[in-house]
């Protein structure tokens, strides 16, 4: 099968039947509605479109076509997910080529895998495990917590679990790319050995990957050795305990408290706070803060006290906050992490810090031990705006760090515009619904895709000046004509970009035709192409050339300006 294939059964099924084999859809106008199966919530936002054949949640934003939609609800691989959707349907699929299968069969084997490895690890914590009961009870963490996450013991030797694998007709091969093993001289050896087994998990609960801690501090190697990147973990994507916090998360505290290991996530449980999650010991990236997103809107970072944990948590709240997120930052003194604070001073001690956490800028603000003046935290908080996707977040965000700062509002817009006039030595566009326009032609070119061919004889590319809406409309150019429905474009673009794709899909109909919104978008660049001509003109020495160019945009606005209807007849 290739992705022509996925094409056809797309264009050959209706998501509506589908979706309906998993959860109940509801008529809402031209539109089916439901609540959302990939995060909490009370009020439905999980739209599905059948003249779109897609579906979109406005309240976690995630979004697709029948496919993605099966290969999400139920863990699938994509192939799998293919295969699942055409059985629902009656489609009948064409023979899979060799290769496809193999590759859908060794994401399945190395869950497989992971899972038979967890099961070994805990019967060696059952049967050898004295000394790993011991240090766990020596470091507070109960039999129960043991039990829920799963805990087990690698034991001290060189290829006992590569031996309980093949034992249990595991293919040698798919051995080498499960990031449990390694080869010397000597031949395959265990990389965990003689290790406290600490299973890492998806956020539905399949094992993906181990961290193993070394129970005694004389023993070579680190304090924790870590699974690899395989075809089933990145270390990025997911975050340690949420299988068991979310639903404390979402239903019952709705914030969560982010560490950054697993000993500190697990103290947190131990004393209550069962609406913890850790980071993997990484950076707080991106897709974790997408993942907390389904559960709750407000994210505690609570890292280590010393000057590391502080930079890491201004960093981490950040992201947060650039996210959309509300973010705040639990202070702990110098010295202190989440794990060594609860052993000293309690559950009470922390609430408090909890109860008094502070926000991003009131925080950075109020923060001396990075030696940090107050310009460079008044400009690392202003070029968080920079990245932010919503208007509203960025005006929230600005007045935060005016008034936390005593600056005005203005004073830190002309610093941005400053910045990117720096940056592109062109006049700054600033991403505002003003260029509404925009997204109106991307609308309408979706819907119908016959119109593209007549609209690239009056715009390109460099007419859209908002980034992503320049970037979807390069994606139409460039796949013109290769699928029968847009839907299917999911599979050839990057998750943002068909983030954005999804939405605009979503959107009701607009109220102008697309003469109007192209009018629009060629006066509009030609305005600006015209102040920066003045500009051109007023720092350098006059041309012909310049002056003819000038001239020529003036009669381009001229023209464009007078068209009251500003049609433009295809026939």
């Amino acid at each position: 099968m290739d992705i022509k294939v996925v094409d056809e059964l797309l264009a050959n099924i209706n998501i509506v039947d589908v979706i309906r084999h998993y959860i109940p859809l509801n008529k809402a106008g031209s539109n089916f509605k439901a609540l959302c199966p990939f995060h909490e919530e009370k009020t439905p936002s999980f739209n599905v479109s059948e003249k779109k054949q897609i579906y979109k949640c406005f309240g976690c934003g995630v979004s697709g076509n029948a496919v993605s939609f099966v290969r999400d609800y139920e863990k699938l691989s994509f192939w799998e997910a293919v295969r699942k959707v055409a059985s629902l349907t009656g489609f009948v699929l064409p023979e899979e080529s060799k290769s496809q299968k193999r590759k859908s069969s060794k994401t399945d084997l190395l869950f497989q895998i992971y899972e038979l490895t967890k099961k070994h690890f805990q019967e060696n914590l059952v049967q050898y495990g004295d000394g790993v009961r011991r240090y766990l009870e020596d470091r507070g963490i109960t039999a129960a917590t043991q039990k829920e996450f799963e805990f087990g013991y690698a034991l001290n030797s060189y290829n006992g679990l590569h031996n309980y694998l093949l034992k249990n007709f595991i293919n040698r091969e798919i051995l080498g790319e499960s990031g449990l093993f390694g080869s010397n001289e000597r031949g395959i050896y265990d990389i965990f050995r003689d290790r406290l087994m600490i299973p890492i998990h998806t956020v539905t609960g399949r094992t993906v990957a181990f961290g193993g801690r070394k129970l005694d501090e004389d023993q070579p190697g680190g304090k924790y050795i870590n699974s690899p990147t395989t075809a089933i973990y990145t270390k990025g994507n997911e975050l340690y305990g949420l299988n068991v916090t979310k639903y404390n998360i979402g239903k019952k505290q709705d914030y969560v408290l982010v560490s950054e290991g697993y000993l500190d996530m697990l103290r947190l449980y131990e004393h209550g706070f069962t609406n913890s999650v850790a980071s993997l010991g990484t950076a707080l990236t991106s897709q974790q803060i997408s993942l907390l997103g389904r559960y709750t809107q407000n994210v505690y970072i609570i890292y280590d006290g010393d000057t590391a944990g502080l930079k890491a948590g201004i960093k981490a709240a950040g992201e947060v906050v650039k996210a959309g997120l509300t973010s705040r930052i639990v202070a702990l003194p110098a010295g202190e992490d989440p794990d060594s604070f609860l052993l000293k001073e309690g559950k009470e001690a922390l609430q408090e810090r909890i109860d008094d956490a502070s926000g991003l800028c009131e925080f950075f603000k109020n923060e001396k031990r990075l030696g940090v003046s107050t310009r460079e935290k008044v400009r690392y908080l202003t070029n968080l705006v920079q990245e932010m996707d919503s208007n509203v977040d960025r005006d929230l965000f600005l007045n935060e760090v005016a008034e936390s700062f005593d600056v005005s509002v203005n004073s830190l817009l002309s610093e941005l515009r400053l910045k990117k006039t720096q940056e592109s030595g062109k006049i700054p566009v600033p991403k505002s619904e003003k260029y509404v326009e925009e997204k109106w032609v991307l609308k309408i070119l979706m819907d119908e895709p016959e119109l593209l061919e007549r609209v690239l004889e009056e715009i390109d590319a460099t007419y859209f000046l908002v980034a992503e809406y320049k970037q979807i409309f390069e994606t139409l150019v460039k796949h013109a004509g290769e699928f029968q429905q847009v839907s299917t474009l999911q599979m050839a673009v990057e998750p943002e970009t068909w983030a954005k794709m999804s939405e605009i899909l979503m959107m009701t109909e607009p109220e102008t035709d697309i003469e109007e919104n192209l009018r629009d978008m060629k006066l509009r660049k030609f305005n600006l192409e015209l102040k920066e001509m003045r500009l051109r003109l007023a720092q350098s020495e006059l041309t012909e050339e310049m002056l003819q160019h000038y001239r020529e945009l003036k009669k381009k606005i001229r023209q464009y300006s007078s068209r009251a209807t500003g049609k433009l007849i295809y026939n």
